[in-house]
This record gives C-alpha cells, sequence and structure tokens, in this order.
C-alpha cells in the first residue's frame, strides 16, 4: 500500500512520521476524524492502526467507541480508587463501553508530548514500566497490584507497614495521596481519569488545607459540563472524568468470567469502598508498591498479565465518552498511527482491537458448515461431533487476536506473515489448510489466513478449562438417574459450561466484540469448516452416507437394526476420524459420539426429527407456527393500502374503498366466501399427513405442491365471487 491508498481511504492529506521513533518503518499519521468503515478498508489493505480517536456521529450519543491517548515516559500510572463495579457476569455480546482494552505500542502519544501532537523525537523507545495506583486489602496489608505474568503479595522492609484508609472525611489520607502521587511526578503526565478516581471526593475532604486545597479547581470539560482539576507541583493535570465507570450501571460491566475463574488465576479479593488510599510508614518508595493495576477478575485482566508485552506497552483503560472529551477539549486535531502488519508482528506489537468495538462495523465472514439435507426417513442414524468444536479449535490451533493475519493473495499473506509460510502453501487452494511447525495457513473463498503457532494463548487455557469443567459435570450426571434431581443439577451446570464456551467464541469472532477482529472469526470458523467436511470424508469412505449435518455434526447413515450395530459402528467412524488428523494440527480435537437413533426423520436444514431405541422423540424446528392473521383480512388490507396509496385525487381513493369493502362484506354475508380464508391456523413445519418413503423425499415434494395448487383455489374462487381480483 503506498501514499495515495492511505489519501483515497481518507480523502485527506496525511503527514509521514519523518524521523520520529521507529521511522525505519512504513508508519504514518493521520490528522482528521475517521470512522469505522475508514479503519475496516484501511486494515484490509493491510495496515495495523495503532491508536486512534475515533467518531461516528451516527453512534456517538449512545456509544463509545473512542479512544483516549495518554503519553509515557519512564512511567505510566492509572489512578484508581478501588471502585470495582459488578460481579462478573456473561453478556454475550460486548457491546459495552467500560474498560476497552487498547494496544499501545508507540510512546510520546499525547497532546503533550515534546513536539506537540505526535510522537517524541526520543530515537530509542525508553523501557517502560506500567504501574497502577490502587489499593487492596489482603491479610491487613497493602496487597497491591501485579505486574504482568505475575501475581504477588507485597513484600516490605522490617518495621515498615502499609495499612488502607478511606480517603472521604480522612484530611490526613488525603495528604497521604497527595505525597505519593507528587513523588511520581514527574514521571507521569496529564493521566485521564478513567477508573472513578475521586477527585470530587478529595478535593471536598481537603478543602480547609492551605497546602492542597487551592490545587483542585472545577472549570468546563469541553462542551459537556464541569468536572474537578486537579494541579501537581510540576504542573501536572489530572483531569476527573464527569461520567466514569462509576457512574455506569453495573450491568454494563464486560465480563467473561466467574468467580471460578478468578480462583484459577490467583487474583485478590477487591474491596467495595470506592475511595481508598494508601499511608505507608517512613520513608517506603511507592515506586517500589506500585506495579500495574488488574481490574477485577475478568478476562481484560488476564490479557495484559500474560501478553509479555513490557517492552512495548500494553494499557488497560477504562475510557468513557466524556474522557475522550477532555482530552481533545484543547486539541481539535484528531491522530491516527498506521503500521503495517508485518512489522507489528515482527516486533512483537498487539494490533489495536478499537474499531471491533462499534456497531456500524458490518464486516461479514463466512458462516458455518452446513450439509445439504436428503429428505426422507432413515433406519440407524449415528451422530457425530467435534468435542466442543469451536472451543477446541481456538485452543489447538491457538488462534488468538495477535496471531491470525489475513490478506488477499499468498503473496500479500507471505509479506504480512512473520515467519515462513509452509512450503506447500499453494495447496490450500484446493486442501483449504497447510501448515508447518510455525504457521497454520487456510483459505476461505474471500481471504488467505495464516495463525502464527507458538506458546498456548491464555484463551486457550481459559477454554480448556471450561471443556474440562464440562467434561466433569457431565460425567457427575451420567451416575444418577435420568430426570433425578442430581442428573437436573449436573445437567444443567453443564449446559451453563457449554454456554460459556459459545459466549466465549461470540465475544472472540463476533462483529461487535471488543477482543477480536474479523480475521479472527474468519480463522475459527474456517477451521471448523475444515473439521466437519473432514468427518464427513471419514464417514462417506467407509460406505456411511451423511444425510445431514450442521455447524459441528454430521449424521452418517450407519444403517444398524439395533442399538448395539450402530454404536459399535458410530464408534468406529469415530476412531476414524481421529485416526485421520493424526500429524496435523487438528490432531487433540477430538470426535465424539453423541448417540445414535432408530429412526431419523429430515424435511429441510435445521428441521428434523429423531426416535431414540427408547421411543423418545426430539424435533428440531417441528415446531407449531401460529398465524394469528385471517387470510382474508390480510387480503383486504393490502388491497385497500394499494388503492390508498396510489396518485388518483382523494375523492376517488374514497369511493374505490367504499365500494371494495361493500363487495367483501357482501361475499361473506353471502356465505360464498370459502371457511379456509376465514378462519385462524396453526401449522406444523412438517405437516402430520405427509407420507415419507425410506431414504426418499418424492412424496414430501409432491404433498407441498398439491397444497401450493389447493391454496391457489381458494384464492380463485373468492376472486369469482367477488370479481375485483
Amino acid at each position: 500500500m503506498d501514499l495515495d491508498q492511505l489519501a483515497r481511504v481518507f480523502g485527506t492529506p496525511f503527514v509521514s512520521t519523518g524521523d520520529y521513533p521507529l521511522s525505519d518503518l512504513d508508519i504514518y499519521l493521520v490528522r482528521t476524524k475517521t470512522t469505522i468503515t475508514n479503519l475496516d478498508e484501511l486494515m484490509d489493505l493491510g495496515w495495523v492502526i495503532i491508536s486512534s480517536w475515533i467518531e461516528d456521529e451516527s453512534i456517538s450519543k449512545s456509544w463509545d467507541n473512542i479512544i483516549t491517548d495518554v503519553s509515557f515516559r519512564e512511567v505510566v500510572v492509572n489512578l484508581d480508587a478501588d471502585d470495582p463495579g459488578a460481579s462478573p457476569e456473561i453478556i454475550t455480546n460486548m457491546r459495552q463501553s467500560i474498560q476497552k482494552l487498547r494496544a499501545v505500542s508507540i510512546s510520546g502519544y499525547s497532546p503533550l508530548a515534546p513536539r506537540g501532537l505526535g510522537m517524541t523525537t526520543v530515537k530509542e523507545v525508553p523501557k517502560l514500566s506500567i504501574m497502577g495506583l490502587d489499593i487492596e486489602e489482603f491479610k491487613d496489608k497493602c496487597y497491591c497490584l501485579y505486574a504482568f505474568g505475575v501475581c504477588r503479595e507485597i513484600k516490605w522492609p522490617d518495621g515498615r507497614n502499609a495499612w488502607v484508609a478511606k480517603v472521604s472525611g480522612n484530611e490526613e489520607a488525603v495528604r497521604e495521596t497527595y505525597k505519593i502521587i507528587n513523588m511520581l511526578c514527574p514521571d507521569f503526565v496529564n493521566v485521564h481519569n478513567g477508573f472513578n478516581f475521586d477527585l470530587r471526593c478529595l478535593a471536598a475532604s481537603s478543602a480547609l488545607d492551605p497546602m492542597i486545597g487551592p490545587t483542585f479547581s472545577e472549570r468546563r470539560l469541553g462542551n459537556v459540563g464541569l468536572g474537578i482539576f486537579w494541579r501537581l507541583d510540576n504542573g501536572t493535570m489530572i483531569v476527573d472524568s464527569m461520567y466514569t465507570a462509576g457512574t455506569e450501571p453495573t450491568s454494563n460491566w464486560p465480563s467473561l468470567s466467574l468467580a471460578k475463574m478468578s480462583e484459577r488465576f490467583d487474583l485478590p479479593p477487591k474491596m467495595d469502598s470506592g475511595t481508598m488510599s494508601i499511608k505507608v510508614s517512613d520513608t517506603v518508595d511507592v515506586t517500589d508498591i506500585v506495579e500495574y493495576n488488574a481490574r477485577d477478575a475478568d478476562l481484560h485482566v488476564w490479557l495484559p498479565k500474560n501478553m509479555l508485552m513490557c517492552e512495548r506497552l500494553c494499557t488497560l483503560a477504562g475510557v468513557a465518552r466524556s474522557t475522550m472529551w477532555d482530552a481533545i477539549a484543547n486539541n481539535t486535531a484528531v491522530m491516527m498511527f498506521c503500521l503495517q502488519q508485518s512489522e507489528a508482528l515482527k516486533r512483537g506489537m498487539i494490533l489495536d482491537l478499537g474499531r471491533n468495538t462499534s456497531v456500524t462495523d458490518d464486516a461479514k465472514y463466512e458462516g458455518g458448515f452446513v450439509v445439504t439435507p436428503a429428505p426422507g426417513c432413515y433406519e440407524g442414524v449415528a451422530m457425530l461431533d467435534g468435542n466442543s468444536l469451536y472451543g477446541s479449535v481456538m485452543k489447538h490451533l491457538q488462534i488468538y487476536v495477535d496471531r491470525c493475519v489475513s490478506a488477499p493473495t499468498i503473496e500479500a499473506l507471505r509479506k504480512k506473515t512473520a515467519v515462513h509460510l509452509p512450503e506447500n502453501v499453494d495447496e490450500v487452494e484446493t486442501e483449504k489448510v497447510v501448515w508447518n511447525k510455525e504457521v497454520i495457513v487456510m483459505r476461505t473463498k474471500r481471504t488467505y489466513i495464516s495463525v502464527l503457532q507458538g506458546e498456548e494463548t491464555l484463551l486457550g487455557e481459559m477454554i480448556g478449562m471450561l471443556i474440562q469443567m464440562r467434561t466433569s459435570a457431565k460425567k457427575e450426571a451420567s451416575r444418577y438417574p435420568t430426570d433425578t434431581i442430581e442428573w437436573r443439577r449436573w445437567t444443567v451446570l453443564g449446559q451453563c459450561y457449554k454456554l460459556l464456551l459459545v459466549s466465549v467464541y461470540g465475544a472472540t469472532g463476533g462483529k461487535h466484540s471488543i477482543l477480536s477482529s474479523r480475521v479472527c472469526a474468519e480463522a475459527i470458523t474456517c477451521a471448523a469448516r475444515y473439521y466437519v467436511k473432514n468427518m464427513i470424508s471419514v464417514s462417506e469412505s467407509s460406505g456411511c452416507t451423511v444425510v445431514y449435518g450442521d455447524t459441528d455434526s454430521i449424521f452418517p447413515w450407519v444403517g444398524g437394526k439395533t442399538r448395539d450395530e450402530c454404536d459399535v459402528a458410530g464408534m468406529r467412524l469415530k476412531e476414524l476420524v481421529d485416526k485421520s488428523l493424526i500429524g496435523t494440527p487438528f490432531e487433540n480435537v477430538k470426535a465424539d459420539m453423541k448417540g445414535n437413533y432408530k429412526h431419523m426423520l429430515i424435511t429441510t436444514r435445521k428441521k428434523y426429527s429423531t426416535v431414540d431405541w427408547d421411543g423418545l422423540v426430539e424435533t428440531k424446528g417441528m415446531t407449531p407456527v401460529k398465524r394469528d392473521t385471517l387470510p382474508i383480512a390480510k387480503y383486504v388490507t393490502k388491497n385497500v393500502l394499494a388503492m390508498i396509496n396510489n396518485t388518483n385525487p382523494f375523492e376517488t381513493k374514497k369511493r374505490n374503498v367504499t365500494e371494495f369493502l361493500g363487495k367483501v362484506m357482501t361475499t361473506i354475508n353471502s356465505d360464498k366466501l370459502p371457511a379456509n380464508l376465514q378462519m385462524l391456523e396453526t401449522k406444523i413445519n412438517c405437516q402430520p399427513h405427509y407420507k415419507y418413503l425410506i431414504a426418499a423425499g418424492t412424496a414430501l415434494i409432491a404433498a407441498g405442491t398439491a397444497l401450493a395448487v389447493a391454496e391457489r383455489m381458494f384464492f380463485d374462487i373468492f376472486a369469482d365471487c367477488t370479481g375485483i381480483i
């Protein structure tokens, strides 16, 4: 992509970073407002958006999709007064505005950078440490703050302790807080408070203090109202957002976590108070006790803790709309840094996830695989699927946001991917998936995707934990008789774990996701399609016809006359599927035989019924559909609207409608209107009087045709009676 492409995308001049840091890269700065669609187009052309301010007027009133920028020097600090929000919960659509994970990979990006807008003139990225001033309580000590990849209790020197104190109404605590923050200056600059560090409370508590009181002031925040400003000794300004995380309903706190996940990752308990500070004895260096603020027990915490990106920078930012307005109140330019994906991957930089938070992101990707059904009734059918297929694919193929790259051609993919593609990469055209030890390459209808291989991802570890919990719950349920209280309890728990697994995929692949992107979703779906197609191929090569399949499961017609015969045939197919994948990236994605059926009736896609060996019937899609509008009423409404909406004069419209309704009422009163047009009906998707032949659907098709002809005849009779059709 060249400079002309950038100009075409944004319709505005752009500026090369010139002699800014990392100037050896193809990295550019765009000074204009932009939309999600622009970013989609730019990323599809092979660029990474490092950081941006994005404004979409159509959604700005109800949706926050804007990134607040901060400046980084030797130390980056998030101020947090321990306002943990709500208990963790599952939110599948993830359309939330709080705690957006941002990946910032360039230093000095801030309105207060030395050269004004843009990056600093430093030739080398400084060694950065990310810190958070947060207060935790653990065994009556200050349990604070854990760095990337570790979680540890602070070890204090002998004779020194730290304790937690309420800020509200405690002038001494306010003074201690002020001292701590001043000690950190000038290592942090212009902290925009997205974490509800309660400056208003601090200001009220210190109003009479001659040293601290005058440092607080109330000013206008752009055009959105008044807020508290706190100026430190060196001139650094801390701005209190009016609408921070603390003012949001608890239901708006996004999370994919449960309490068990918190225990699994050994996260400390949170306190309930929202205005806390820390008091230290003697002259303890506060920089030794503040390292990184991990918020709550949710997935957004686990990501930065395990990304091993301390050398660049990865920060957790709680962003509210007013926080963004604070940042641009005195700075009208909007900037965006664009870095080629290949360079980003080589340098260990993570991709920015901001563009995936917008409801205007209309990116589409290929859906799951569905076998064209063969309508009919079959005797002796097994059901095979991938064991938690989508979750297992994400785990074992290591599909994750910083591992996936896409391109329209293999050559373009080669330039973007940080490792060498497989020697047989051209075979992906026919095989759909090829691989070596470093990368997996997949082919969809529209693009090529590479998935870098390495250590297991954090998401994979979490998915593995959920799969294990689901397996254990199902095993426990099998110990009890069906329909007992114990059986129901463990069955429901297993279904909950399944829901969590589905939610993880939805949050990772959904177009409104704040965790992933279209490329990640395409990789997951493409891999699942490959797996299902392989199951079909193995089944058919073994002489079994696959009569239907959907998303992650198939129904091979094994033809068993007894339960045992179907079990043996189904297990044989399962073993053959597992064996066929040995030596491939799917080797650990095991097949599973979910059951077998005495009879299976298939009509159309997603509509079938099964009968097990105990005579129990299970249906899918064959539910009653109630038509609660009379056919004659629908007919009359359609014709009256057509008369009203034409271009005739009003009197003509009135006359035509009157005459039409008069004929209708005359026909109804004369009993010439067929009763079928005057009755509500409940229709079963699969009509019970249809006749099905074994392994053939001709009777079904014929019956449907006959019904269509009969329905047309009713309306022909009505037309003859009224003379108005």
